[in-house]
């Protein structure tokens, strides 16, 4: 309180809070009316502070030391005038709250397209929800949605590769290491372990040798091994006899350990093995041999000799191999046509005298081939050697080991490499120890009638079959059974395996007593091949489609389209399979031949490319609809099909599904990918 001239005053503070004021009180001895305060000019700003003539900007909330939240959210009573917030102020408070609530939508989506199996076609109705703008909010709309958000590449040109638009934030996920392997790992890795009976005993003995780096790299290169297979001239401490050096014998001795280098006869069938150069690059493959015939005392002008014409030999297998298709023939032929090769060795010991009668499928062009291996005989058992030593570098020291990284930059984590071993050598015991991790059986999640349904419908409408194959191929597929793994006998697995004990010290010695059970005592089974790089059989009698382990654990992390395109693919397999195109007529058969051998030169597996397009066209979209997905805009359902496989295929070969996709005009047609683009090529391969 002050007192002038008989008024009183009281100080009250600036709307700025920076100076104060004297402001007049009522004259309590005057009632008459209201007092009227007099102007009084403003006082003089302090020292070194100059007066401001415009309100200070508002500040940041979020950098200002002093900003206080009540300032906004509650009205003081200190200033005279009332002074409204600013805009600015309200903006930096809600546009992060809304931002923070965006994040946790696409989130949520995210979240919940991991947690399920994917999307099911957004055509289905079911309870299907929209919002003003007519977004399909229904379960499957919203887990596709997140699952295209995580994968899809919009930077990319579908048209021009199909893959990197579709995958491209998800193809270096290096999070998809699949849940079963993990789950594996820490079972085999279990401290105590329980104890399990053989064979699945076994998986624990092999995996700890594997694990046991130290041990395995105090061995030698084993050159007792291949003196115990027939030698070899490079290597100075194995024993090798040329004289009596034949590639045949070489060959079978070379069966009995799972390799196979020339050839491979099995159920009446003479076909090619998969070589070297169709996975890895002829320069990569020179460097690593070159490496680890030096690391083995072998002399370099001689390595480097031996390592090209070993490679050049394979690159004209290859050829001759793609050059032709399998035929009939008797086997009477081979001794008369292609006499240069010992073919008694390759067929049972009874067939002292090969049989006038009997029949197998093989392939003349590579035959031809084989039939020339004698003009080089070197180079022949140089090749077979090579491959030899290319199957066993991953159990030898480390010394030899390390220059796996010449065919292969990515370094792969020791235990995975272990548990992938055991996929390939103790498939049949695996599949029994991981029942219990398997979430369901395949005829559980795909209606197998269904696409038998389909694939009955769609033989119907092809017009290059006859009506007599027509009906024999109804017939087979009426019968036709699609099953598990676990159908097989496992009293008679036991039975194979429990002769046998691994060293859980000893890598090497366990990889040859493994590879020696599935070469030849599973060999005499029907489901033998189920252990091999095919992982599905078929049964002609009755006809059945058994599924192998591999293949069982790969379809766990299929979306149900990726599953039936496969499934249906089988199906086809076993349609024109070498046995079951005998219900083809001469013509018939004469298409189908023509068909398959236009895809010869579109990809390395022309075989699997048919089938699986055979598949696309008989699993077709619904057409004319379109729908909303939240964060993505409109996708028609054609859009959404071909998106739906993609997404399941992602950790596969880039180039496998674009050549899938380049042959299928309804792809081009979802995409409108323009004639002559790389996804819409001008020239196609028509199959039905």
């Amino acid at each position: 309180m002050a007192t002038r001239d008989g008024h009183t005053f009281r100080l009250e503070a600036s709307e700025s809070f920076r100076a104060w004021r004297l402001v007049p009180m009522p004259d309590n001895n005057d009632y008459s009316r209201p007092h009227a305060s007099p102007r009084l000019p403003a006082p003089p700003p302090p020292p070194n502070r100059p007066r401001m003539t415009q309100p200070p900007k508002p500040s940041n909330i979020f950098f200002n030391p002093n900003f206080r939240f009540p300032s906004i959210l509650k009205r003081t009573t200190l200033p005279v005038v009332k002074k409204t917030v600013p805009m600015q102020h309200c903006a930096t408070v809600l546009i992060p709250i809304f931002l923070t609530m965006i994040t946790v939508f696409v989130c949520l989506i995210v979240g919940l397209a991991f947690l399920t199996d994917g999307y099911s076609y957004c055509g289905d109705k079911e309870k299907t929800t929209q919002n003003e703008d007519s977004t399909c909010l229904s379960k499957d709309c919203i887990v596709h949605s997140g699952k295209l958000l995580s994968s899809l590449d919009e930077m990319a040109d579908p048209c021009h590769n199909f893959f990197q638009y579709s995958c491209g934030h998800k193809k270096n996920d290096k999070r998809e290491i699949s849940s079963f392997e993990k789950k594996l790992k820490e079972k085999l890795e279990e401290k105590p372990r329980p104890s399990f009976p053989l064979p699945q005993r076994l998986l624990f003995d092999f995996y700890d040798s594997c694990m046991n780096e130290e041990h395995q790299n105090q061995l030698a290169s084993h050159p007792s091994l291949v003196s115990k297979i027939g030698g070899w001239h490079l290597l100075q401490n194995a024993k090798f006899d040329n004289e009596s050096a034949q590639f045949e014998k070489l060959e079978v001795n070379l069966h009995n350990y799972g390799i196979e280098t020339l050839i491979v006869v099995k159920d009446d069938i003479i076909s090619a093995p998969e070589f070297m150069q169709e996975t890895f690059k002829e320069q990569n493959l020179h460097e690593f041999f070159l490496n680890v015939l030096t690391e083995m005392d072998v002399d370099i002008d001689l390595a480097q000799t031996a390592v090209e014409k070993a490679l050049r030999l394979e690159a004209e297998l290859i050829k001759a191999k793609k050059k032709g298709l399998s035929v009939k023939m008797k086997i009477k032929t081979l001794e008369l046509d292609y006499p240069e090769v010992d073919w008694k060795v390759f067929f049972d010991s009874d067939d002292k005298i090969l049989g006038l009668k009997r029949s197998i499928h093989a392939n003349p062009s590579y035959l031809k081939k084989i039939n020339q291996l004698k003009e080089d005989y070197e180079t022949t058992i140089n090749y077979q050697m090579i491959r030899f030593l290319f199957s066993l570098t991953p159990a030898l020291p480390r010394k030899y080991r390390r220059h796996l990284k010449d065919l292969n930059d990515e370094i792969i984590p020791r235990w995975k490499k272990c548990i992938n071993e055991i996929k390939q050598m103790l498939a049949v015991p695996l599949l029994k120890f991981s029942k219990k991790m398997i979430k369901s059986n395949v005829e559980d999640t795909v209606n197998i009638e269904r696409l038998k349904l389909n694939v009955a419908h769609k033989l119907k409408s092809v017009d290059w079959i006859d009506l007599e194959s027509k009906e024999n191929l109804n017939d087979l597929l009426e019968t036709l059974k699609i099953t598990g793994f676990d159908s097989l006998n496992w009293d008679k697995i036991k039975e194979i395996y429990k002769k046998e004990r691994l060293d859980p010290t000893s890598y090497f010695e366990n990889v040859i007593i493994l590879r020696q059970i599935n070469a030849q005592v599973l060999e005499s089974e029907k489901w033998s091949s189920l252990l091999s790089r095919g992982e599905v059989i078929f049964h002609a009698d009755p006809p059945e489609i058994v599924l192998g382990p591999l293949t069982v654990m790969k379809m766990e992390s299929m979306n149900r389209l990726h599953k039936e395109v496969s499934l249906t693919a089988e199906i086809y397999k076993v349609l024109f399979d070498q046995e079951a195109i005998k219900r083809l007529t001469k013509e018939s058969q004469s298409i189908l031949n023509a068909k398959t051998e236009c895809f010869k030169n579109k990809s390395t597996h022309p075989v699997e490319l048919f089938y699986t397009i055979c598949a696309f066209e008989t699993i077709k979209p619904e057409s004319g609809k379109s729908v909303n997905l939240p964060g993505l805009g409109e996708f028609s359902t054609q859009k959404l099909f071909f998106l739906d496989y993609s997404t399941s295929e992602c950790l596969e070969a880039q180039q496998s599904l674009n050549n899938v996709m380049q042959h299928l005009d309804g792809f081009a047609e979802a995409f409108s990918c323009a004639v002559g683009t790389v996804m819409n090529p001008k020239q196609k391969c028509n199959v039905l």
